[in-house]
């Protein structure tokens, strides 16, 4: 164990930042952002990763996961692939893949969209049963009864050949017969906002840490909560723009977390404390 925590040879990477709603029994969700470069060859320059797991509560549409992946290789002309492995085969719709899996007259299914690349952008490959196995050109025999060794591998790549390689997906999982949720997505420079169900999140890209402004609209269909990850450490303040109601907040180092349960208004988020 010493050997594994002290040589250097097995320090894959490190956490950046991790944090749990304020429920710490039931929370409503589960952040966690890494970097794992050193995981890979001297062919990766840097390689950081985000998983948002929200706990919806809902009979429906229980749990969405959100992934992010920021990728910088040495040469523009490695390329770089997205994977899920499946036990089943998944189907393709409209650039939807629907995973889908059943145990004991159990069903459910588990919707992923990729919102980045986009759907034009992007070259989808996939491999079942025994070509499953093969890696690049390399075929590989898996002798095993197991289902595990006849599954699925879904390869996702950007078709443009560049240093720097962004995968953005949702994960939505449901009851056999639910619907997904419709998902409202935006991307600004450093972060992107999601809204569905009765979340709002701001979610920081995870090579950064956020340091700026950022206003959130919040309808008046319901209350909402207000998820900000990936925020510096120290001070901020969230300011109502409708009652001009200020409240400091002090983001703790290692968590980079916040959130809050909003009514309907203009919320402002500022790294600063106010007086």
């Amino acid at each position: 164990m010493k050997e594994v925590l002290n040589d250097s040879w097995f320090q894959t990477g490190f956490v950046r930042s991790s944090a749990i709603g304020s429920d710490h029994l039931k929370p409503s969700f589960s952040y966690f952002n890494i970097d794992i470069t050193n995981a890979y060859s001297e062919k990766v320059e840097a390689y950081t990763k985000s998983m948002l797991f929200l706990n919806l509560k809902r009979n429906d549409v229980p749990a969405v996961l959100i992934l992010l992946d920021h990728v910088v290789s040495k040469e523009a002309g490695m390329k770089k692939y997205w994977q899920i492995n499946s036990l089943e085969k998944p189907s393709l719709a409209d650039g939807t893949f629907v995973l889908a899996n059943e145990l004991e007259a159990k069903k459910a299914i588990t919707y992923v969209d990729m919102f980045k690349p986009k759907l034009a952008d992007r070259d989808v490959n996939m491999l079942s049963g025994d070509s499953s196995t093969k890696v690049f050109e390399d075929l590989y025999t898996v002798k095993s009864v197991w289902p595990e060794a006849k599954g699925t591998r879904v390869m996702v790549s950007p078709k443009q050949d560049e240093k720097l390689s962004e995968f953005a997906t949702i994960f939505q999982m449901t009851e056999n017969g639910a619907a997904k949720l419709p998902v409202e997505v935006s991307e600004k420079n450093h972060y992107f906002t999601f809204k569905l169900a009765d979340k709002i999140i701001v979610l920081a890209k995870p090579n950064v840490y956020l340091k700026e402004e950022i206003e959130i609209d919040v309808p008046n269909d319901k209350t909402y909560e207000v998820i900000c990850l990936g925020l510096q450490t120290g001070f901020w303040n969230i300011e109502n723009l409708n009652n001009k109601k200020v409240t400091n907040k002090n983001i703790l180092k290692d968590q980079n977390a916040l959130s809050w349960n909003a009514e309907a208004g203009t919320y402002r988020v500022r790294p600063s404390r106010v007086n």
